[in-house]
């Protein structure tokens, strides 16, 4: 469970986020849409405890140490670190202090590339490699920021399947509105640093909602379970 209240962040005098409240159940997936500089990022480094708000709070479950309850992936990593990708996978068992890396390089199908250099990876391998890492570290709740950037096809679908079969609590942020809104259990759009919705897709997306969201106007096709968003002409 997630609690987070009145939250207020800004970079010196420039406002970031202002006014955030929501309640994230166990076991949700919550994808996070909005265009760029939203603040999607922000909130997500602020839930994993790498920004501090100017006010509000944020409310987890008790835990016992922060690293094996939360596991972070943001979209920013060195790429000319010299560790083997075997190396990286295994550092996600940190908090656990242990070694248990070779089914999660199989399942991200790193298991040639164990003894790569991340360096010499393409981007797509260096995403894969860095999931890898977040899933090793095993945690009940997971922050994703950009989870599928870099992936194809293949690997996306793969990515979509292990989130939904981890039943771990997941919030992500996307770019990729249909493919996150196929299997996310909840959304949140963010303009302006605002919410202006958060909850199931299908009760809350609306073209007013999306077009305040991306200045866009979409079509959207509904049934009782699913949503799916077509760009539509200006009138």
């Amino acid at each position: 469970m997630i609690r987070v209240e009145n939250l207020y962040f800004a970079y010196e005098q420039y406002s970031i986020l202002s006014d955030i409240s929501f309640h994230v159940e166990t076991g949700d997936i919550v994808v996070i849409l909005g265009k760029n500089g939203s603040g999607k990022s922000t909130l997500l480094k602020l839930l994993a405890h790498l920004l501090s708000p100017r006010t509000g709070r944020i409310c987890y479950e008790p835990y016992d140490t922060f690293a094996k309850h939360v596991a972070w992936l943001g979209p920013e990593y060195l790429t000319d670190i010299y560790f083997t990708v075997e190396e990286i996978v295994e550092m996600g068992q940190f908090p656990h202090h242990t070694k248990q890396a070779y089914s999660f390089l199989s399942e991200f199908k790193l298991e040639a590339l164990k003894n790569t250099l991340f360096s010499k990876l393409s981007s797509g391998e260096q995403q894969r490699t860095m999931l890898a890492k977040t899933f090793t570290q095993d945690t009940p709740i997971m922050l994703l920021d950009e989870p599928f950037e870099h992936l194809d096809l293949e690997h996306q679908i793969e990515l979509r399947q292990r989130l939904l079969s981890c039943k771990k609590t997941t919030l992500f942020s996307s770019h990729d509105l249909n493919l996150s809104l196929s299997f996310a259990t909840k959304v949140m759009c963010l303009c302006d640093g605002k919410i202006q919705a958060f909850g199931n897709p299908v009760e809350v997306l609306t073209k007013e909602v999306l077009y305040k969201t991306y200045h866009t106007h979409f079509e959207i096709e509904k049934t009782d379970t699913q949503v799916r968003l077509f760009t539509g002409s200006n009138p």
